[in-house]
């Protein structure tokens, strides 16, 4: 028996390389259907369901975004994490630092809030308190952070804008009595 070099041939003699080239070949020497105007009715249908499909899940996305947001803030404020927490800040942020309130970009808000975390070292983030109303997010938490055993108050403002939920407000003070 002779062994046969068609497409055919079982891959198991073969390299893998070797199959698929000359399989590859043997399908560009077939020739190529022409479409018809028949058949588009069956590939709008299929398209339309992907469209359709895809259109649904950012509708609910873009309703708990802001929830999904007041996540990351958390887990990067317990992480100390800067560029996490100010990933989605509006052009301008107001932070509050112990009474001291200014309005920073987001570049100078990095170098701030860097300096926060060197004083401030996080060892765990809790929310006491989250709510929406209409197009913002309210959250207020504590900082717990190594070198007290008092937390910090922190208070979080959500905005949207343009169908994207923004850090407008950060605000850190002592934990009253």
């Amino acid at each position: 028996m002779g062994a046969r070099n068609g497409p055919d041939t079982p891959r198991a003699r073969r390299c893998t390389f070797c199959y698929l080239t000359e399989r590859l070949a043997y399908l560009a020497a077939l020739p190529r259907p022409t479409m018809s105007l028949r058949r588009l009715p069956c590939l709008a249908a299929p398209v339309l369901l992907l469209l359709l499909m895809g259109s649904v899940p950012t509708v609910a996305y873009a309703q708990d975004n802001g929830a999904a947001l007041l996540e990351r803030i958390g887990v990067a404020m317990e992480a100390g994490d800067v560029s996490r927490l100010l990933g989605q800040t509006a052009d301008r942020v107001e932070i509050s630092l112990f009474g001291e309130r200014r309005r920073y970009s987001r570049a100078q808000a990095l170098y701030v809030m860097q300096d926060f975390f060197k004083g401030y070292a996080p060892e765990r983030f809790t929310y006491d308190e989250r709510s929406q109303s209409g197009q913002g997010w309210f959250a207020e938490g504590r900082l717990h952070y190594r070198r007290s055993e008092q937390p910090l108050r922190v208070y979080i403002r959500l905005q949207q804008r343009g169908g994207r939920w923004e850090l407008r407000e950060l605000m850190v003070e002592n934990l009253e009595g």
